[in-house]
């Protein structure tokens, strides 16, 4: 196993937060297409150690980082 599968071992991920989404479904599964007012709101460590990696000559490609999505409704929604 590479350093690049363990990464999500050693960093809890991202939350961010959206106004909207747009998602598509196919074969069964849905996948998000586009968020709009994107935002990382927790997740500094991370985010940190995957430009550092990168700043330091290493691929991250296979780099896998857990995500925390959250959609901002209206109230009324």
């Amino acid at each position: 196993m590479t350093w690049q599968e363990k990464f999500i071992a050693f960093n809890n991920g991202i939350t961010v937060t959206s106004t909207a989404k747009e998602i598509i479904s196919e074969n069964g599964k849905i996948y998000i297409k586009s968020l709009t007012g994107f935002q990382i709101v927790n997740g500094g460590q991370t985010t940190a150690s995957i430009f550092f990696t990168q700043k330091d000559g290493f691929p991250i490609d296979k780099v896998k980082v857990m995500a925390k999505i959250n959609i901002v409704r209206e109230v009324n929604e």
